[in-house]
């Protein structure tokens, strides 16, 4: 079974949208939040038919253990890595 690790930020999750979509399981949104960037993100998420979730601050806090998630955390399926050259190429696409 793959592993799933939690990112988060706007910036990481478009990447990741970008790059490889597949690997996004499901995405937290803080609740509450409704500015332009959330709206763009939101409708990213709908138009690539991936699951998202409103909850509410204290629980994002908890997924990413304090760090700065700027309302916004995924999770995603690890791919396997080959060796060196795997984990460079799938820290690359980052």
């Amino acid at each position: 079974m793959s592993k799933s690790i939690h990112i988060y930020g706007f910036h990481s999750i478009e990447a990741q949208l970008n790059s490889s979509p597949e690997s996004i399981i499901k995405v937290f949104i803080q609740s509450g939040r409704s500015d332009s960037r959330m709206a763009k993100m939101n409708s990213l998420l709908s138009n690539q038919k991936i699951n998202f979730s409103k909850i509410d601050k204290n629980k994002l806090d908890r997924l990413v253990k304090g760090e700065l998630h700027q309302g916004i955390v995924a999770e995603v399926i690890l791919p396997p890595l080959s060796g060196h050259k795997g984990l460079i190429d799938f820290v690359t696409k980052l």
